[in-house]
């Protein structure tokens, strides 16, 4: 069954990807990945259908973040648009597999144009809601963001949010001050780095261009879910490989949880 939850909240309009979102899109490509966070957690005795209807109407009218799919420009740069009012889906399904349904949200393709980025569904096993599960994209929020939201949704803070929106924040970015301090921090790192001890970094004996280089670790053994990126337009359409068996082996990721996120 699924519910249909209608949300408003403040704030809408168009920016480019801010500098996160552009460097977790980066790796989403490279890897053909989604790269979700969430994860399952017990529901309260008494807990109904209604109440978690009323947690995901708060959290899409109180975060934009949550509000914001994306478009593709003609030549496949994605840009970030943020809605004020719509509607989402709480399902609910009758199973005893909690993990097996959040192992469906997280296999399910995701169309990025047209999808909200978090999913949400409970579990209803002989009558009473056990279990919720949820799943939001990497590209919305990290951990520390998304144990924010949890806080805030378990206490209904209703303050206005504070800090930098999606629009706000990007619009920065892309200013002279948001230049000049990006300008400011690559200065500083390229010191620290350059404080390390020998041999890394190594001054080139030879002058090349780029500048900057990138480096990736590639498991060929590996592989995405089928379809997973079927939404995507072809120009940002990444090669399938998954970045799950090498961060195992060189330790390219971390994991951690944070209650219902991961």
């Amino acid at each position: 069954m699924r519910i249909s939850v209608a949300f408003e909240g403040t704030g809408a309009g168009e920016a480019p990807l801010s500098w996160g979102q552009q460097d977790i899109w980066a790796s989403m490509a490279r890897f053909g990945e989604q790269l979700p966070l969430g994860g399952v957690t017990p529901l309260p005795s008494g807990t109904t259908v209604e109440d978690v209807a009323g947690e995901l109407r708060y959290l899409m009218s109180r975060y934009q973040v949550l509000r914001t799919r994306l478009r593709f420009t003609a030549d496949g740069v994605p840009r970030q648009v943020v809605a004020a009012t719509g509607t989402t889906v709480l399902e609910v399904a009758d199973t005893d597999d909690p993990a097996g349904m959040l192992e469906r949200y997280r296999r399910e393709p995701v169309d990025f144009t047209s999808d909200w980025p978090i999913r949400m569904g409970v579990v209803r096993h002989r009558g009473r809601l056990t279990h919720l599960c949820a799943v939001i994209w990497h590209l919305a929020m990290d951990r520390s963001g998304a144990a924010v939201m949890l806080r805030e949704v378990a206490a209904k803070v209703q303050d206005p949010v504070t800090g930098m929106q999606p629009l706000e924040q990007a619009g920065w970015q892309a200013s002279e001050a948001g230049a000049r301090q990006s300008r400011s921090a690559l200065r500083h790192w390229e010191r620290v780095l350059r404080t390390m001890p020998p041999p890394w970094p190594v001054a080139s004996r030879r002058r090349e261009s780029p500048r900057h280089w990138k480096g990736r670790l590639v498991s060929p053994r590996s592989r995405s879910p089928p379809g997973c990126w079927s939404s995507a337009p072809a120009p940002t359409r990444p090669r399938r490989c998954s970045p799950r068996s090498p961060s195992r082996c060189a330790g390219a990721r971390a994991s951690t949880r944070c209650r219902c996120c991961s």
